[in-house]
């Protein structure tokens, strides 16, 4: 019944729709269950001829979950289960699914944690850590006995299992769908209530009209937010009878997909929407079975897409301007099928990009970096055509990088100059070297990316590096960022996670005559004390705090900088050590960084052991 969908989305581009099926094991939703990524959808960004100018160049992940339904059997094996009863046909007490569950995968623990019904699904999203999480919460949270009438199913769950849904972190629970009053009125104000009081944002349904059909706005890094609205229609299953009204609770439902309704759905976006946010709207349509798309429904997505409003698009010479992109829409059709209300809306999604759309999607280094484009190639996999080439390239040259670290705020002459003589291309995959001089990320493989040029540079800077120092690198990527460290420093020291990154970045520093940087894979966690004491540590991936052998490995006096925070969601921190410890100095900036993995950092179920990224 879940069905995560991650959508990318650049100052108000759809940039990819990546949908994970969540395969259930049994009838009762329990823990059985196994991620399987079911692929890409979307086509090329490079079919927009233009982009997006007055918003900014921020690149905000947004997770989409639907259907989330924690009642019947998920309820009964959480530690606080509600009523027993059910009316269904072939089933009148919900533990008979917890039993059907079981003949099918096995013994199910009772009294389980209330993460556990989401098995590795928030292991794998806190690894994403995406800015916003919204769900598609298809249960009512009371103990109410009032039976919507004429229902084939109702999804109730105890309001004492709420920290189920809690342990996902939503930002927003969209509630405009056809369980959210499956216990009548009272059953939608109790759902309220308790979302209300565990600090859970609800959207789409409300006391009256007006509540139904605010949104809800979540601040993301760097400014701006992501704005949720919430909707349903009838081809949904939502009765008639259950919309909102004045002084009436209810779901905030559609009256039709006419281009009237349409007009005043973006009527809201653009009375809540304020420069630089970007909108979701979350429309609960479609038949119960199936992946077919109604064409009414794919013009009424066109319409929220490309109704005109205040992002103006830049148009490419010798084509038309576009109209202009006002809503990036996503809808969750009945049944969790993975079917997206911006279908239509595909023409502004990338395809997969080789070297990881995960880390393009928000495990990229830096804050504020602009999005990656394949250089010289349409993700549809046809060559670019001229038109394409207007939108993702344009023309650079090797000082660009040492100019967007200036703008950036890095003043240090000698980590400038640095920029300036080390040649980016030396270090890029062979399809990447077009895109060299460009201050983005590029991918490096295992769902990474590099580290933002200009972000090193700020990072770099706040060591004060002089000539003697012997420093430490956690982190080596494909070794540009150490390549500069060897310009700076004496010697370098650098450790990385995947040994095949480690040893092409060997290459890559031995074919630039950068002698007097060792690289080594292991766990980066670790440190390397044999090679202790440094005169400054440089950490490229994240953890809450810096972890102690690097703190111990630190000379006195000695500088480090590391992101601090969970993965996803940084500040790149200086710190400093004397003879009390480590202390922290600055916030040089706010950034986005894959965790650190190893035995003194994020424990790791996957890759070459632990370590960095």
């Amino acid at each position: 019944m879940l069905s995560p969908t991650f959508i990318s989305a650049h100052a108000g581009w759809v940039l990819g729709t990546i949908y994970v099926k969540i395969r259930e094991g049994s009838v009762a939703n329990a823990r059985s269950m196994s991620v399987r990524l079911i692929g890409v959808r979307g086509r090329a960004l490079s079919r927009w001829p233009g982009r997006v100018v007055d918003v900014g160049d921020r690149l905000v992940t947004v997770f989409l979950c639907g259907d989330v339904m924690t009642g019947r059997g998920v309820d009964q094996v959480l530690p606080h289960p509600g009523d027993l009863e059910l009316r269904e046909r072939y089933a009148r007490d919900a533990r008979a699914y917890v039993r059907l569950a079981e003949r099918a995968s096995g013994a199910i623990p009772r009294a389980a944690g209330f993460a556990w019904p989401w098995g590795d699904a928030l292991r794998v999203l806190d690894d994403l850590a995406p800015d916003v999480r919204v769900i598609n919460l298809e249960t009512s949270i009371t103990r109410s006995r009032a039976f919507a009438p004429g229902r084939a199913v109702h999804y109730r769950m105890s309001p004492g299992n709420l920290p189920c849904v809690a342990a996902a972190r939503p930002g927003a629970c969209a509630l405009a769908n056809n369980h959210a009053l499956d216990f009548g009125r009272r059953g939608l104000a109790d759902t309220l209530a308790a979302l209300s009081g565990a600090g859970l944002r609800a959207v789409g349904a409300g006391r009256d009209a007006g509540e139904a059909r605010r949104p809800v706005a979540v601040a993301v890094p760097g400014g701006g937010r992501v704005v949720i609205f919430s909707c349903g229609t009838g081809s949904g299953g939502i009765p008639a009878g259950w919309a909102a009204a004045p002084g009436r609770p209810g779901v905030d439902l559609l009256p039709d997909l006419s281009d009237a309704t349409a007009d005043e759905v973006t009527g809201r976006v653009r009375a809540a929407k304020r420069p630089g946010d970007v909108v979701v709207v979350c429309v609960h349509w479609g038949s119960n079975w199936g992946y077919d798309v109604d064409t009414d429904q794919v013009r009424f997505a066109r319409r929220l897409v490309r109704l005109r409003g205040r992002h103006r698009l830049r148009g490419v010479p010798g084509r038309p301007a576009p109209a202009v992109l006002r809503v990036a829409a996503a809808g969750h059709r009945h049944a969790g099928s993975p079917a997206d209300g911006a279908h239509a809306g595909q023409e502004t999604a990338a395809a997969p990009r080789r070297g990881g759309g995960r880390a393009v999607a928000g495990d990229g280094a830096g804050a504020g970096q602009p999005p990656f484009r394949l250089p010289g190639r349409s993700a549809a996999r046809r060559p670019a055509g001229p038109a394409s080439r207007g939108v993702m390239s344009r023309d650079t040259s090797p000082g660009d990088l040492a100019r967007a670290a200036r703008a950036a705020g890095v003043s240090d002459e000698r980590v400038l100059e640095a920029i300036s003589a080390t040649p980016r291309a030396g270090y890029l995959p062979a399809g990447y070297r077009t895109a060299a001089d460009r201050d983005e990320p590029i991918p490096i493989g295992h769902g990474q990316v590099s580290t933002q040029p200009s972000l090193s540079a700020r990072m770099i800077e706040g060591l004060r590096l002089a000539d003697g120092d012997h420093v430490l690198e956690i982190g080596t990527g494909l070794g540009f960022q150490t390549a500069l460290l060897a310009r700076l420093a004496a010697s370098v020291i650098s450790i990385e996670r995947w040994p095949d990154l480690a040893g092409q970045a060997r290459r890559n520093l031995a074919r630039q005559g950068i002698r007097n940087a060792e690289v080594l894979a292991g766990d980066g966690s670790r440190g390397l004390a044999d090679r202790a004491p440094y005169d400054a540590i440089l950490v490229s991936a994240a953890f809450p705090e810096v972890p102690a052998p690097l703190a111990a490995q630190l000379r006195i006096g000695g500088r480090l900088v590391q992101p601090i925070g969970p993965g996803g969601k940084e500040e790149v921190v200086l710190f400093r050590r004397s003879a009390a410890g480590l202390q922290r100095l600055q916030v040089l900036t706010l950034a986005r960084f894959v965790r650190l993995h190893g035995r003194y950092g994020f424990q790791s179920r996957s890759g070459p052991g632990s370590g960095c990224p």
